[in-house]
């Protein structure tokens, strides 16, 4: 079924939606909440695209692996040692992930992308469990079982987002494994920002405020990310990025 984007208008604001948002999550939940929230969406998802490196060429490799939330809170899956993901992982363990799944309306829309180090599963209850709830892949590798690995994100560090009302998006970043979420990709420099209010008069979304002293930011649950803070901003290096573990100044 085909939708009509021409059609759509944002719906108006509404607090309600806001606070069902990212099943409730919010800048102040605690990161245990944010990863238990955030995994348990993830099993709702399922099927992820990973993405590692190739050990041949350093070129991304893609495929799709669905993850299971077992009993001790950590998101596991399977692969076959004979694959190229298997050797890419062994040789840089470091993986990205990213999946979507809808609720209701197609335009309820989440999204979920994770950056992990992916290890061997080594707790044989949760292989066991991996197992009782494969009981396909189980049949598969039957006369092979040890060349299948169960393996486990690790640790790591992501994004959900969520398209809750036609026209309003909201995002939240979280750690785990004993990683740092990655700071906001737009926030404004105090000391470089000459408070015009350019930024918050063009913002999309509404999301650039004023703190009690008059100073601008970003409140990044409600960012779009579509830079244009940074192209009306006339104060250079005053609108910020963060990309790939680097600050820079906005780029016009």
């Amino acid at each position: 079924m085909s939708i009509d984007t021409q059609n759509i208008s944002p719906e108006p604001f509404d607090p309600e939606n806001e606070r069902n948002a990212l099943f409730g999550l919010t800048e102040e939940s605690s990161s245990e909440d944010r990863k238990r929230v955030i995994f348990e969406a993830c099993a709702k998802t399922r099927v992820f695209s990973v993405v590692t490196r190739s050990v041949h060429t350093g070129m991304p490799h893609s495929r799709l692996l669905s993850f299971y939330l077992l009993p001790d809170g950590n998101l596991y899956f399977g692969t076959a040692r004979g694959k190229s993901g298997y050797e890419d992982m062994k040789a840089d363990p470091r993986v990205t992930l990213t999946g979507t799944f809808y609720e209701g309306e197609r335009l309820r829309a989440y999204g979920i992308k994770i950056s992990a180090t992916v290890e061997k599963a080594a707790d044989p209850d949760m292989i066991a469990e991996y197992w009782r709830i494969n009981p396909g892949t189980k049949k598969m590798y039957i006369k092979g079982p040890e060349l299948f690995e169960v393996m486990v994100l690790a640790r790591g560090e992501g994004e959900f987002s969520h398209v809750y009302t036609a026209g309003h998006i909201a995002r939240i970043r979280f750690g785990f494994g004993g990683e740092e979420p990655s700071p906001p990709r737009y926030s404004i420099d105090a000391s470089a920002c000459t408070q015009c209010g350019a930024c918050a008069e063009a913002c999309l979304t509404g999301t650039i405020r004023r703190t009690a002293d008059g100073q601008y930011f970003i409140r990044y649950t409600d960012c779009l990310e579509c830079g244009k803070c940074g192209e009306v901003c006339p104060s250079p290096g005053a609108v910020r990025v963060f990309c790939d573990g680097l600050d820079m100044p906005y780029r016009k």
